[in-house]
């Protein structure tokens, strides 16, 4: 494993330090900034602690510690104590309409019988509402919203199980 060494300068030092002394920052950017500073090998500076001492004085893994001075090393300080956002794109699987219908039906009063919800009930009952086109936990009967005129099926198109994707009907 390549060892990279943490150098602060002057101006880090003192932020960093001012970091650690308040306690109005997250606990993982004061985790991160603990590390820093205890793995700064700048000049003058008296004997540092081992990754191993650091990490046990910190509760944290020597991965953790290498992890943060390799992204201190590469990144520079601010990535390292910022986190960056997400470049990971989700699709909804359902919009905010059918959510709401969803949430209204659980906090109905459950089917006779039952003491809340079941999700399989709950999916039964979208279909039977006509929120949704099928069942999404596979199980399917012959006949209902599966016919000769039914929209696309889930596999053909993402979005045909909910109700804003499905086409108008002809009054």
């Amino acid at each position: 494993m390549e060892h990279y060494k943490v150098t602060l300068s002057e101006q880090e030092r003192a932020e960093l330090q001012g970091i650690a002394g308040k306690g109005t920052h997250a606990a993982s950017k004061v985790i991160n900034v603990l590390i820093l500073l205890n793995c700064d090998q700048a000049e003058g500076r008296a004997e540092r602690p081992r990754t191993r001492d650091i990490a046990v004085m910190l509760c944290v893994s020597k991965r953790k510690v290498d992890r943060i001075k390799k992204k201190f090393v590469l990144q520079g300080l601010d990535l390292t104590l910022n986190r960056q956002p997400s470049k990971c794109e989700y699709d909804l699987k359902i919009d905010g309409r059918l959510e709401a219908q969803l949430l209204a039906l659980s906090c109905s009063a459950p089917p006779e019988g039952q003491a809340r919800w079941p999700l399989r009930l709950l999916a039964d009952r979208l279909v039977e509402l006509e929120y949704i086109y099928s069942r999404p936990y596979g199980r399917q009967e012959s006949g209902g919203v599966h016919g000769p005129d039914a929209p696309p099926t889930h596999s053909q198109d993402p979005r045909a199980h909910c109700r804003s994707a499905r086409p108008a009907r002809a009054p």
